[in-house]
């Protein structure tokens, strides 16, 4: 059930938020265009001055919703891949909850790659990270 709550949090959430000029997130405010600024999450970047494999995951996730695959890519490589992994937990999730489908051997086959697919993400993570480190360098 948690993680059916996160992935609807961020999917939702990256609807809502947008990108602002000085490349941190907003929330548009509903008078005169006024936005809120949401403040910088990362530890990693804060006291030590380097991104943490999951920097620019946010906002990937935000450039996903709004359709631009490129900057989403530009801002995390692994960001498209969660992304539509986030999508794929919602359906996939509330089945669990209610119980549909579990006779199936479609299923059984989806429960067993869960394992692998969480061993894929946190190794593209760090590999996208490193990559990201050792570029920034040049």
């Amino acid at each position: 059930m948690l993680i059916l709550a996160l992935a609807v949090v961020a999917i939702t959430g990256s609807f809502f938020l947008q990108q602002s000029e000085h490349c941190c997130l907003e929330l548009p405010l509903p008078w005169k265009g006024t936005s809120l600024a949401l403040p910088e999450t990362c530890l990693s970047r804060t006291v030590f001055g380097i991104s943490c494999p999951g920097c620019g995951l946010s906002r990937s996730f935000v450039a996903m919703s709004a359709g631009n695959v490129s900057d989403a890519m530009r801002l995390n490589a692994m960001g498209p891949f969660l992304y539509l992994l986030c999508w794929f937990q919602i359906p996939y999730r509330v089945a669990e909850c209610f119980g549909l489908g579990r006779s199936s051997p479609l299923w059984s086959h989806a429960r067993g790659m869960l394992s692998y697919t969480i061993w894929l993400v946190l190794v593209g993570l760090v590999s996208a990270w490193i990559a990201r480190l050792c570029f920034a360098c040049d």
